[in-house]
């Protein structure tokens, strides 16, 4: 019985995974328009912009979210990035009980996507990762760059586009819709960083 159990538990942890991994692919896609747009190469740049476009599409008070910058302080800006993202998904999970189920999850994998990590590094301070800023990486490093900007390939485009968006759109076409306005609201953020 507890074998059947751990089983159960440990697919479930793989389709959230995979879950957070197509909403990750989806949001990078969106924020290059379909490969028509450049973004900055750096991960963390990307991810503040995702979390300050996240307290907008929520309207925390309506106010700025401060988000110290990761050259200055990595302590701090990972501090920040925490908060930011505690406020926001705590106002779109508690505050919505009425939310569908697949909007609930949604968010909650979004969370989870955002989460920092911290690793020790070489010189004894400490690195942030998450899930996003990998799959930023990986979507990257995979596309070849040169510069301070870079645009998705146009193979990678096609596969998102053939593969990924029409699963999450067979689900809930609300999802993406979602991440299309979290979307804008990051390549805003990311613009003035171009500047």
């Amino acid at each position: 019985m507890e074998t059947i159990k751990a089983g159960a538990y440990e697919l479930q942890c793989e389709k959230n995974r995979e879950f957070q991994y197509k909403l990750g692919r989806v949001l990078v896609h969106y924020c290059f328009s379909g490969g028509k747009d450049y973004l900055p190469t750096d991960e963390k740049l990307f991810l503040a912009a995702v979390v300050r476009a996240l307290s907008d599409v929520v309207n925390i008070s309506g106010i700025m979210v401060d988000i110290t910058p990761h050259c200055i302080s990595r302590q701090h800006w990972g501090e920040d990035i925490e908060e930011a993202i505690s406020n926001a998904t705590q106002i779109l999970l508690d505050d919505n009980n009425e939310l569908p189920i697949t909007l609930h999850s949604t968010f909650h994998a979004l969370k989870e996507l955002l989460d920092l990590e911290r690793d020790s590094d070489q010189t004894g301070g400490r690195e942030d990762k998450n899930i996003l800023m990998t799959i930023f990486k990986n979507t990257r490093d995979s596309s070849g760059y040169y510069g301070k900007t870079w645009r998705i390939s146009s193979k990678m485009v096609a596969d998102i586009e053939k593969n990924i968006i029409p699963s999450l759109d067979s689900k809930n076409p609300g999802v993406k819709y979602f991440i299309k306005i979290l979307a804008e609201k990051t390549k805003k953020y990311l613009e003035k960083t171009l500047k």
